[in-house]
């Protein structure tokens, strides 16, 4: 229900309460087909993460005599670029729900919507 009131709050700007009260509205009849997508959303993040973390593990065994501190720095900048990865998708995925979801119950157009940063 709450799933596009980061958009709302940045393109409306009607504030918390009422980007959250806004995000409620636009998802309303569709809240099935939001929580679907979220679904699959966190799905596929757990997909990545589980071959990530089997790649990892691979790549352990395969250099056990390497330097344990260059593997563990490799590890966090292989877990930070692919978290910094899924929360850009997720950003993207969401903005681009409030698209639909605008023009699904106000026929509002891209340009519209994009006036608001003129």
């Amino acid at each position: 229900m709450w799933w596009v009131a980061i958009p709302v709050a940045v393109i409306e700007r009607p504030g918390a309460i009422a980007s959250l009260q806004r995000s409620a509205e636009l998802t309303r009849g569709r809240r099935w087909q939001v929580f679907g997508l979220i679904i699959c959303f966190f799905l596929a993040l757990i997909a990545a993460l589980l071959l990530f973390a089997v790649l990892l593990f691979a790549v352990f065994f395969l250099v056990a005599d390497a330097n344990q501190t260059l593997l563990d720095q490799a590890s966090a900048l292989a877990t930070w670029l692919l978290s910094a990865l899924f929360m850009a998708i997720q950003a993207v995925l969401t903005a681009v729900s409030y698209y639909y979801l605008r023009v699904a119950k106000e026929g509002v157009g891209i340009e519209d919507i994009a006036a608001v940063f003129d």
